[in-house]
């Protein structure tokens, strides 16, 4: 892939509000009681985690998770443009008409961020 067209800054605690947003759009709470039923608290059962350990939840668990989300993704379009833009610094318009390769990198890249990995991490204790 080419070289990036965007920079993407550190997430700060500005934008918990948008990503909670954008979760309560995508469907959080229908995740949770996906995940909070007999075969999740089997799988933690046996890796002894009190925080969701996704490889260990099984496939059927997470195309169900999948499907949630891809199904509200819609719904969340202007909040996650609004998102990224004020991660990148990119006008919203400007993200809206990027490649889809690069719009999906974009959102990859704030998935991989210590920063996210690390608010999941937290908000995941909700579940235990």
């Amino acid at each position: 892939m080419n070289e990036k067209i965007y920079e993407l800054r550190g997430l700060q605690s500005k934008d918990m509000f948008s990503m909670f947003a954008i979760l309560n759009k995508i469907g959080f709470a229908e995740v949770k009681t996906a995940l909070d039923n007999d075969s999740v608290k089997k799988a933690m059962m046996k890796t002894g985690k009190k925080a969701i350990d996704f490889s260990s939840v099984g496939l059927t668990i997470m195309l169900e998770v999948i499907g949630i989300i891809m199904g509200h993704l819609p719904e969340c379009e202007k909040e996650i443009y609004a998102f990224l833009s004020a991660l990148s610094g990119l006008e919203t318009k400007k993200i809206q008409e990027l490649p889809m390769e690069v719009f999906a990198e974009m959102i990859v890249d704030v998935i991989q961020k210590d920063e996210f990995k690390g608010f999941f991490k937290v908000v995941s204790k909700l579940f235990a």
